[in-house]
């Protein structure tokens, strides 16, 4: 093998830290998206813009997807939000089967997309697209929550006007 090439692992093992979660709520977005709710007890602690890890069961299968969360450390609920992939058993199960009452397991949340600690003098620009906007949204949220809000941009995009992602609260942030 050659000394200067790094292997990298194709499959990682994660912690087995995973906690009960049960779905609260779920709301269309767009035709192909969805945003889940669901509580944990405890409660999830994050911050605006990371993610967990979702892990279903069907049978004797366990399939575990990475979703960022869409909701503010705040919420009373949790909430990712999921696009519909074509292909993917676990985006369309969540797309077309999760059901209220429904329960899965998830991980604690993770991820470095987070704020910085110190904001004074910053600007922040954001830019995503589709679903995407799912990390993004909490972010915006915070910072326009302060009282002094720094100078914000987004940066937003979609395929046809029909497939934007909480259209209505972005449009309230505006």
């Amino acid at each position: 093998p050659d000394p200067s090439v790094t292997e990298v692992p194709l499959a990682v093992s994660l912690p087995e830290t995973l906690q009960p979660a049960r779905v609260v709520g779920i709301v269309r977005e767009t035709p192909g998206t969805v945003t889940v709710h669901f509580t944990t007890t405890p409660r999830l602690q994050h911050r605006a813009g990371q993610y967990v890890l979702l892990e279903f069961r069907f049978g004797t299968s366990r399939y575990r997807r990475a979703y960022s969360l869409s909701s503010l450390p705040s919420d009373e609920v949790h909430a990712v939000t999921v696009r519909l992939q074509p292909g993917g058993k676990i985006s369309q199960y969540i797309n077309t089967s999760l059901a209220v009452g429904d329960g899965f397991q998830v991980s604690p949340a993770r991820g470095e997309f987070v704020l910085p600690d110190s904001r004074a003098g910053r600007q922040f620009v954001f830019v995503a697209g589709g679903v995407g906007i799912a990390p993004v949204l909490p972010l915006l949220q915070t910072l326009l929550a302060l009282p002094q809000p720094p100078p914000v941009a987004l940066l937003y995009y979609s395929r046809h006007a029909d497939d934007i992602v909480f259209r209505d609260r972005l449009d309230a942030l505006a």
